[in-house]
């Protein structure tokens, strides 16, 4: 193992010279998905440890995270350049991707809106399952939740085939005086996916497909099992892409993005007898398609992006006591289009480099339901603008100064949809107005001793027309969403990594935020005051083994937003082995909560506890 291998996570910057794969954030994170990542249960739980981010939402499977406060429809995702759109109140899981496929990740935080449009306004989540250089057998077994996940690659220079299959029980949380609590957390998936990669008359040509089958997923909440069980007996995801990219010079995407699901909630009017009160079936299909494309001219990139959801259809039924259809709805049958159009210029002064960026959007919304006569068209554009500076102070020192607006328009959902979900009753409002946001971001890196790194990264953002989920009554039965007139969001974070010789690197953060409205009040989502540690270590009489530590203190939270609560003080210690039997053959295995803590997963007022000590062991063949 070499020593360039320890570290895992890399922090870079926006680049000096503008190419058509260009970004204008000046703060993103790089994660090279490592054994410890790829043995998480989702994507949220690989995220989660990078500063700046955090879990939201409920637990298991469906785990929702955010960046720098900013959740739900706010941060924009995608899968090998293919943006994912949900109509999840919580904001994209990305829940029908198992972590073990995941290569890379690429976070950029902050406003994005000059490049990737509404939903980027605390930035982008991208990530990549692309491997053309490994066929490999993988085999992992947790017995705590009979967790058993079989994973096949397969590649050559130019061809990739990865076939998947997991399959989970429940998880408990950890033992306490009165008794153990199970978790919602069941679950099974069937994956497969086709990549092709070659190159034509100097034109990379690529070509993707990528199903995912999910059957019987638990909403882990806490609410389950005496108040409410949630589950998802279908959980169906198809994208496909195609793209044309003529280096330093042009790029062209097309790509497309099928889903249905089906989520079964049974709720209960006696908690001691579990007497059911009533069960809503509730069904989801879309169709994505679109493209984008750009070109690199001079030093100025120019592009555009279109997207088209079709057939958005959410159905919900309801049966009673005895199983009996009660009602049924046809709450959204609707349609979404977006057009987009930006350029971005550099500007070189010296050491001075300077970058600006102009996008223009506009979107379209329409809903007309079956079975009622109403019909709901809602329109909207948004201009975009950006500025970076990056300016090396010396050899070791760099500094970089972003100022951006950006915005989001409302989902389909929060406008239109009417009906029971797993958190309860929720009415659309199709009176909101897109939010609105400019940020101002500061990022400071030094080298020192060539062996020791830290950048310090200070924000302030302001959103007007912040759309927030809120209690239409006393009892929390009914939920909307409303509009603040204006939501403040400001910290700081700290990341310092150091390699201190070839067996042992360290990586250490720190993170704090302050979220409040006009009021004073804070709002949902606001990451937590964390420091975190993790220890590499390559124990030099044992060449083929590895350890990773990775230890955080969460501090006590007693301020949180109204659909939240408190978060008690907590220690996080989870550590990873990994030995390498040849050159062919590794073992893995990892502990996860070893302090067997019981803490929740966020402070979302549903949230359920985190999975007691558990142990996860995986072996891997690789024969390519």
């Amino acid at each position: 193992m070499q020593a360039s291998e320890i570290e895992k996570i890399q922090v870079t910057h926006a680049r000096t010279v503008l190419s058509v794969d260009d970004n204008l954030t000046t703060d993103n994170t790089f994660l090279e998905i490592n054994d410890y990542m790829a043995g998480q249960h989702s994507v949220a739980g690989i995220l989660n440890p990078a500063p700046g981010l955090s879990l939201t939402g409920q637990g298991g499977l469906f785990q929702s995270y955010n960046i720098r406060g900013f959740s739900r429809a706010r941060i924009k995702t995608e899968v090998n350049g293919i943006p994912i759109i949900t109509d999840r109140r919580a904001g994209n899981s990305l829940s029908f991707l198992p972590a073990a496929l995941i290569e890379h990740i690429d976070i950029k935080k902050g406003p994005s809106s000059t490049l990737y449009g509404s939903g980027a306004m605390g930035g982008v989540i991208s990530l990549s399952t692309l491997n053309f250089n490994e066929s490999s057998l993988n085999v992992m077994f947790k017995p705590q939740d009979d967790t058993v996940q079989t994973l096949l690659k397969l590649s050559n220079e130019s061809l990739s085939a990865t076939f998947m299959q997991r399959k989970a029980n429940n998880a408990h949380a950890p033992k306490t005086a009165t008794g153990q609590i199970k978790l919602n957390s069941q679950h099974q998936q069937y994956h497969a996916n086709f990549a092709s990669h070659f190159t034509w008359q100097e034109i990379e040509i690529s070509a993707l497909t990528m199903l995912t089958q999910g059957k019987d997923i638990g909403k882990s909440s806490a609410e389950f099992p005496h108040d409410k069980i949630t589950l998802y007996p279908k959980d169906l995801h198809w994208l496909s892409s195609l793209q044309f990219h003529k280096k330093d010079r042009w790029r062209l995407s097309f790509f497309n993005h099928q889903q249905a699901w089906k989520n079964n909630i049974s709720t209960f009017e006696n908690e001691l007898t579990s007497t059911l009160e009533r069960r809503n079936l509730v069904t989801y299909s879309s169709t994505i398609f679109g493209g984008n494309g750009t070109i690199l001219i001079g030093n100025t990139l120019l592009g555009g992006e279109w997207i088209k959801r079709d057939n958005i259809d959410i159905s919900e039924r309801e049966f009673n006591q005895a199983n009996e259809l009660a009602w049924q709805k046809n709450t959204i049958d609707g349609a979404e289009q977006t057009i987009g159009v930006f350029a971005n210029h550099t500007w070189k002064l010296n050491n001075l480099s300077l970058k600006s960026g102009i996008r223009y959007d506009k979107q379209t919304v329409e809903n007309h339901p079956l079975l009622t006569h109403e019909q709901y068209k809602v329109q909207d554009d948004f201009v975009s603008l950006s500025l970076n500076s990056h300016l090396p102070i010396s050899t070791t020192t760099q500094l970089n100064i972003t100022f951006a607006n950006a915005f989001r328009f409302p989902t389909i959902s929060e406008l239109f949809f009417s009906g029971e979900t797993p958190r309860g009753n929720t009415q659309g409002n199709p009176f909101l107005i897109p939010e609105k946001s400019v940020g101002l971001q500061f990022d400071y890196q030094q080298q020192l001793a060539g062996n020791f790194r830290w950048l310090i990264s200070s924000y302030y953002y302001q959103v007007d027309n912040y759309i927030e989920r809120y209690q239409r009554d006393h009892n929390k039965v009914i939920r909307s969403y409303r509009n603040n007139q204006e939501v403040t969001l400001k910290g700081i974070e700290l990341t310092a990594d150091w390699q201190t010789n070839h067996q042992l690197s360290m990586i250490f953060s720190y993170q704090k935020q302050w979220a409040r409205d006009y009021l004073k009040r804070t709002v949902d989502d606001a990451l937590p005051e964390e420091l975190q540690w993790q220890i590499n270590w390559f124990p030099a009489a044992v060449s083929q083994l590895k350890i990773e530590n990775h230890l955080s203190y969460q501090f006590e939270k007693t301020q949180f937003g109204n659909s939240e609560q408190a978060l008690s003080a907590e220690w996080k210690w989870h550590v990873n082995v990994n030995y390498q039997i040849s050159a062919q053959h590794k073992i893995n295995i990892t502990f996860d909560n070893l302090t067997n803590n019981q803490y929740l997963t966020s402070a979302d007022e549903d949230a359920p506890f985190h999975p007691e000590r558990s142990i996860a062991l995986s072996w891997q063949w690789q024969f390519h």
